[in-house]
């Protein structure tokens, strides 16, 4: 069974390219399906912790975005250069507007979410459900102007 999983997800990722980043990273999302079959159950005493979930929502995004580094780069050196300047070029400077520019336009995004985590409070949802319109309004209007360049579905570039 778990040689099926492996086979399955290497050649779903060459089937995505034939380059060895595509089959790195059909190969590390069948490592993580075999750690998920053969580690279900063993954590089940941390369930009862309150912030359990969210270090099972981390550790996944965190592997699914380090896979995505695969698929992407088009050369599996280009991966390895990525990690290794995330590890030595801390000493770069920061780019302030940057820094901003991610952090405005993220916000509408963090409210949106922390919204839906506090629908079940009764004084949120009173305001909250005056304005909600006014909100998705204001989303879509940072969607439609400042939706970047209009560059082919990835798909499309090979």
């Amino acid at each position: 069974m778990y040689i099926n999983i492996m086979l399955v997800m290497l050649l779903g990722g060459l089937w995505h390219g034939a380059a060895w980043s595509y089959a790195v990273w059909g190969a590390w999302h069948g490592v993580l399906l075999l750690l998920e079959r053969l580690l279900k159950g063993t954590f089940t005493p941390f369930r009862k912790l309150p912030f359990w979930s969210y270090v099972k929502v981390f550790f996944v995004f965190s592997c699914v975005t380090i896979s995505w580094l695969f698929f992407k780069l088009p050369e599996f050196g280009q991966v390895i250069l990525y990690f290794e300047s995330i590890a030595k070029n801390s000493h770069l400077q920061h780019n302030l507007p940057i820094i901003t520019n991610v952090l405005i336009y993220s916000l509408p995004v963090v409210a949106y979410h922390l919204l839906y985590l506090l629908k079940s409070k009764a004084s949120v949802m009173s305001f909250y459900g005056k304005v909600e319109f006014i909100f998705y309004a204001f989303l879509i209007f940072l969607i439609l102007t400042n939706s970047g360049s209009s560059d082919e579905f990835i798909y499309f570039q090979f």
